[in-house]
């Protein structure tokens, strides 16, 4: 509004309708917009967490089988059961493998009376032998007669040789037997549940066939690819967060397999789990934590607005009070903040909140900021 004070017919009149315009202006510089900004600083680098999936594996599993095919008797455990060590678990018809050590036993015995009776007749001819030698050394038995009795006496030496192998052969037998009799049962070979159950009562299975499947319980692994690089910097003895349903469990990496997955083209990484009541099988995500060189602004996600090819906008208010738009490029960003790279410029006020407000060229005011700058924390995965 102008106004010229040469037209005022009185002074009072003039000076009046003067403090009223000077009012209405401060009125209206008063009424200017208020914002909140930011005072972004450079950083070099910032710390984005990672998430590479992987699979909760048992430390050790095993197919259970019969090392002699039959007929299966019993099978003493459900599927789910849970097992200590040496629990039965199922066992096969031992009729025939009863028979056969009973016959191995009766082996034996028949092994053992033969070789006791050879001994005997050993016996004598070695005293036979021993009076012919003194007949003979006093003229009074035939040389010829001498020598057959020491013929006897080397063949009843031999014949003890073969009735002790004899016996040693049937001693094999009755153990082979008793083997055979012991693994016409399985039993678990470590603490563990039943996840299969292949076979029932009557079945009759081959030698090896899959009979009971079981699970080691207490030691659980997690097998996660990992891309090469970052592999490169990881340690055996490392703990990291395992993530499985919104749940973060410490692990320990136990190794890295030397061979890479031609696939995925990553190196798989094994932790152990203190945890174990994960399901096997599950898919779970290894949490890291992760130094990215990159220069760039943190700001918040509330100031970020949709541009072009893209990129992402930024407004700025400039020394003289006026509203000014960045054009940047998000590198990083979590729930509260992103970590961009731009036009823009150290120390510039980012306006934080209610963006959808002002427009370039626009007077604002700006606001008291209780945080001056923001700083670089960065806890959600990169998006």
């Amino acid at each position: 509004m102008m106004f010229n004070l040469t037209r005022c017919t009185r002074w009072h009149s003039c000076l009046f309708f003067s403090l009223v315009v000077l009012g209405q202006s401060g009125l209206a510089a008063q009424g200017a917009l208020s914002v909140t900004v930011t005072k972004v600083q450079p950083q070099s680098e910032y710390q984005a967490a990672r998430l590479y999936s992987g699979n909760i594996k048992a430390a050790r599993s095993s197919e259970l089988g019969f090392k002699f095919g039959g007929t299966v008797a019993n099978v003493e455990v459900a599927l789910g059961a849970q097992v200590a060590n040496g629990t039965l678990l199922a066992s096969l018809d031992t009729a025939s493998a009863q028979a056969a050590l009973s016959q191995a036993k009766a082996d034996v015995s028949l092994a053992a009376a033969n070789l006791e009776a050879v001994q005997a007749e050993l016996q004598l001819a070695q005293q036979t032998e021993q009076r012919f030698r003194d007949l003979r050394a006093k003229g009074h038995v035939a040389k010829q007669t001498y020598e057959e009795q020491q013929l006897s006496l080397r063949a009843k030496t031999a014949q003890r040789s073969v009735a002790a192998a004899q016996l040693q052969r049937a001693e094999a037998g009755r153990l082979t037997a008793a083997v055979a009799l012991r693994e016409s049962q399985i039993r678990a070979p470590y603490a563990g549940r039943i996840q299969t159950r292949y076979v029932d009562e009557g079945s009759q299975v081959a030698p090896g066939q899959p009979i009971l499947r079981i699970i080691e319980i207490g030691k659980l692994e997690a097998h996660i690819g990992i891309p090469q690089k970052v592999a490169a910097a990881m340690q055996a003895g490392d703990t990291h967060n395992i993530v499985w349903s919104g749940q973060k469990l410490p692990a320990k990496l136990m190794t890295l397999l030397p061979e890479i997955d031609s696939n995925t083209r990553t190196q798989t990484a094994v932790y152990q789990l203190e945890q174990s009541t994960l399901p096997i099988g599950a898919v779970v995500e290894l949490q890291l934590d992760q130094a990215i060189v990159e220069p760039g602004y943190w700001v918040p996600v509330a100031a970020l607005t949709e541009s072009e090819r893209g990129l992402w906008g930024l407004y700025v208010v400039n020394s003289e009070q006026t509203v000014e738009r960045r054009l940047i490029e998000v590198l990083h960003s979590n729930d509260v903040q992103a970590f961009v790279r731009g036009t823009l410029q150290p120390n510039d006020q980012v306006i934080s909140t209610g963006v959808h407000r002002v427009v370039p060229g626009q007077q604002v005011r700006v606001a008291p900021e209780p945080q001056a700058a923001i700083s670089p924390i960065s806890l959600a995965p990169a998006r």
